[in-house]
């Protein structure tokens, strides 16, 4: 395996707060998002270029699709509003 995709919750598996995607391969590969309590926002993404590739407040709207396209060789982790507020 090349690719994988985890996501957890503080406190219930059916509320997952974080996403993370890690693609070791040499293409981009799309991932499923799961279900969550709102909607997930990109907080780090190792493709990107600094200082865009980690932040702490997402500079983009929510993301409006149920899939996530991971680059080549990078990590994108996603979090809901709902992780920040520790509920």
């Amino acid at each position: 395996m090349r690719a994988m995709h985890c996501s957890g919750s503080t406190f219930t598996l059916e509320q997952p707060h974080l996403c993370a995607s890690f693609n070791a391969t040499d293409v981009a590969v799309p991932f499923r998002l799961p279900r969550a309590t709102g909607p997930w926002r990109l907080y780090i993404d190792t493709a990107a270029a600094s200082p865009k590739d980690i932040r702490l407040v997402p500079a983009d709207p929510p993301l409006s699709s149920d899939t996530l396209v991971v680059a080549s060789r990078s990590l994108a982790v996603l979090l809901t509003a709902a992780s920040l507020l520790g509920s």
